[in-house]
């Protein structure tokens, strides 16, 4: 029983890496590097993070979302804080597909930059939601209901 849980476990894993990296198979090199990324996600922060959310709350479809969300969002949101590498006579600005619009003047973002930067990070975030979704299926219909609980 101990083994056939670690097998759906890793199965389970394994398809949550690959399922955000299905759009970009056309193209052999970025779909490699998606596979990379995919993966570093899911085992250096999606390992740790399963094994608390079981531990306390139990791996359920809201469970594995959110946590799948986060996984995915945390190293962008924090390699792209906005307030990061600015100083005060820094300006960005960037084209909205209407006009240009500010995004930091003199090193402080305004709320197009926020609002920039909170788009692009939940952007990210969603590829972890698809593997978290991913992830709860194949874990939910391959194995026994008992792993479903919290230990």
């Amino acid at each position: 029983m101990q083994s056939r849980c670690v097998a759906i476990t890793f199965t389970a894993f394994l398809s949550a890496v690959i399922a955000p990296t299905l759009p970009f198979i056309t193209t052999g090199g970025v779909y490699f590097l998606a596979l990379v990324i995919s993966a570093a996600h899911a085992f250096i922060l999606g390992v740790p993070m399963f094994f608390l959310v079981k531990r306390f709350i139990g791996i359920n479809f809201w469970s594995a979302s959110i946590t799948g969300f986060l996984v995915a969002l945390t190293p962008i949101a924090i390699w792209s804080w906005p307030l990061s590498y600015s100083s005060s006579n820094m300006s960005s600005s960037h084209w909205n597909g209407d006009h240009m619009v500010q995004t930091k003047i003199d090193g402080v973002p305004t709320i197009d930059g926020w609002l920039s930067y909170i788009e692009s990070a939940a952007f990210f975030g969603l590829f972890g939601l698809v593997s978290g979704v991913v992830f709860w299926v194949v874990w939910r219909f391959a194995g026994p209901k008992k792993l479903q609980t919290p230990n």
